[in-house]
């Protein structure tokens, strides 16, 4: 995804506005580790992935070096996604100007880690990992600065339409943050 909307700004010879809106589940399959597949077929799962599998959604029992493991590969996940996100907020720089652009970045959810639940994956729970995820908004007329307040995903694209200078032509649910 990173590497599709890097292509595209650099081929962009359009100066008007633009919106670019790059949406990766690059973390979202973490545990999975595929084998090679032979010529015409798919890659499949490895066995490992599948005993992941069982351990996140609570169909197995996961042993404590699973759990390390599973959240290394999270970890990783992360990481990767962080370091190419940079290399296209440095492109952005380079070619639309940090100064003039607005930058959301946010995830729809997170993972957790604690065996004391039972299951690690994002699905069937509302617990504090799952719902405290990071939003970033940087940009021209956004106050530098931190906040615990509560917001929701509802919230992201009034605040884009605010910061941009529009009005919805419609209500929409959600407030400009």
């Amino acid at each position: 995804v990173f590497d599709r909307a890097s292509a595209f700004l650099k081929a962009r010879k359009d100066p008007r506005p633009l919106f670019l809106f790059a949406h990766t589940y690059a973390v979202h399959d973490y545990f999975r580790e595929w084998q090679a597949a032979k010529e015409g077929e798919a890659p499949r799962p490895t066995e490992a992935s599948a005993a992941k599998l069982a351990c996140l959604v609570g169909t197995g029992r996961c042993t404590a070096e699973q759990w390390r493991d599973l959240e290394a590969d999270y970890v990783r996940g992360v990481r990767e996604v962080d370091e190419a996100l940079s290399g296209l907020l440095a492109l952005i720089d380079a070619t639309l100007g940090l100064d003039r652009t607005i930058i959301v970045v946010v995830s729809d959810h997170g993972e957790g880690f604690d065996p004391e639940h039972g299951r690690i994956h994002h699905g069937g729970r509302l617990h504090y990992d799952q719902l405290h995820v990071p939003l970033i908004v940087a940009g021209p007329g956004v106050v530098s600065g931190r906040s615990d307040a509560l917001v929701s995903l509802v919230d992201v694209g009034p605040t884009i339409l605010a910061l941009a200078g529009l009005a919805p032509d419609v209500t929409l649910d959600g407030r400009s943050l």
